[in-house]
């Protein structure tokens, strides 16, 4: 079974050096020929073409049209002489040329190769190409240039493109003297061709180009993927311990510069060893994650939201004062009490308990004094029936309060609650 392209190139007939003139198929062809013969076809996604791919099935005689048998004669003969295959593209390959002929000369060996690209007559015009591309890119550029030359393109690429948007560039020009080798590989150049070049040496230069790039994907790919397992929980998605924290101390910062106040809730899983203990840790996992994405769907798109720890999540609010801050975490508590958790193991009706504070109250400054208040009023939530809401105390009875909740804690070897809990290890796991 062979795999073979026919394209056409913006009319009737499409030229290049192996099949003269290839007849434009449309699509009432393609589909007469579909019923002829076993043939399947699909689009290329490059602009401007039509990319028809026929697989012609193995021994099969029938009788067809006479337009059928030239296009399948004439995919034979592509097939026969090596006419490339097309996908979509993974790299795009800017050239900066200001002859035409040299243009013109790439551009047909680009199109045998399979790849695609895009031409600058100058250097400015192959900035613009460059600094808007998304793909990964692989330039050509000549070294005299009008506007700006090849080398001072080079220079440009380095200093203000990012490394995460690394172009491999190829410096094309007639200079042949070592000195002007290394003044463009010192310009950050990564290759260099002298004019006349040899066209198949041409490929292979922007091949091992092209491996660079695939390279350098993969590597941003596994870097990315780094980043979000160090700074997310892997079970339910969101922000690890360590960056919801990161991020509360953030906007504290911007709140002492702006003046604006920041709101943060503890909310906590009521009774969620016992759903453990009645539904397994399998389905109290599900708990988690069903809890997480309504949390997640109860606070605004620039709010924060973290797991803080076993069936604890701490939610950062910039803009909210004591008032706001009550206000999202009633709505919170809807949101999660809304309907039964089903899981494969049982369903559960949850809630949480939720313990709010607000730098608009006390003029809180560290994120450790913050999270403190926040704990405490979580604490008598859940000594007050559950399922609320609770602020800070004011003044002075708050001061009671702390040292009322400091002695249970000693006396309970309470080691979750209270300060320490700033200090404690990140817990990742369903406990």
């Amino acid at each position: 079974m062979g795999q073979v392209q026919l394209r056409a190139l913006g009319g009737t007939y499409a030229r290049h050096d192996h099949i003269s003139r290839t007849e434009y198929c449309n699509s009432t062809a393609i589909a007469k020929m579909m019923k002829e013969r076993t043939l399947s076809f699909g689009r290329c996604l490059e602009p401007g073409t039509l990319s028809v791919f026929w697989i012609l099935s193995r021994g099969r005689t029938t009788a067809v049209s006479a337009q059928s048998k030239r296009v399948i004669a004439e995919a034979h003969l592509a097939k026969q002489r090596g006419y490339p295959i097309a996908s979509s593209p993974s790299m795009r390959v800017v050239i900066a040329e200001d002859s035409l002929i040299y243009r013109a000369l790439m551009k047909r060996h680009f199109e045998e190769w399979g790849l695609s690209c895009v031409f600058a007559s100058d250097g400015s015009e192959a900035w613009a190409l460059l600094r808007d591309q998304e793909l990964p890119t692989l330039a050509l550029l000549d070294w005299v240039l009008p506007e700006l030359d090849g080398i001072d393109l080079c220079r440009k690429i380095r200093s203000e493109l990012g490394v995460e948007r690394y172009i491999y560039i190829i410096l094309i020009t007639s200079k042949n003297l070592k000195q002007d080798i290394v003044e463009a590989m010192e310009a950050g150049a990564d290759d260099y061709l002298i004019k006349p070049f040899y066209a198949p040496e041409l490929k292979a230069r922007v091949l091992a180009g092209k491996r660079i790039l695939d390279l350098q994907s993969t590597l941003l790919q596994t870097q990315e993927s780094l980043r979000i397992a160090a700074t997310h929980d892997a079970l339910t998605g969101l922000k690890n311990r360590m960056e919801i924290v990161g991020i509360l101390i953030q906007e504290l910062a911007r709140s002492r510069r702006n003046g604006g106040p920041v709101g943060v809730m503890f909310a906590d899983i009521d009774h969620f060893k016992s759903i453990n203990d009645s539904i397994g840790h399998l389905g109290g996992d599900t708990v988690l994650k069903v809890v997480s994405r309504r949390l997640t769907s109860a606070v605004r798109i620039y709010d924060q939201i973290g797991r803080y720890g076993g069936e604890e999540f701490l939610v950062v609010l910039p803009g909210c004062d004591l008032q706001g801050t009550k206000t999202r975490a009633e709505e919170l508590l809807r949101t999660v009490r809304k309907a039964p958790i089903e899981t494969s193991y049982g369903t559960k009706t949850v809630t949480v308990s939720v313990g709010i504070a607000s730098t608009s109250t006390n003029g809180f400054i560290k994120a450790e004094e913050l999270l403190n208040s926040a704990d405490e009023a979580l604490y008598r939530a859940k000594e007050n029936g559950r399922n609320r809401v609770e602020a800070p105390l004011p003044q002075p009875v708050f001061e009671i309060a702390q040292s009322q909740f400091q002695e249970q804690s000693s006396s309970l070897g309470n080691a979750g609650l209270g300060k320490m809990r700033f200090t404690e290890d990140i817990d990742v796991g369903n406990e």
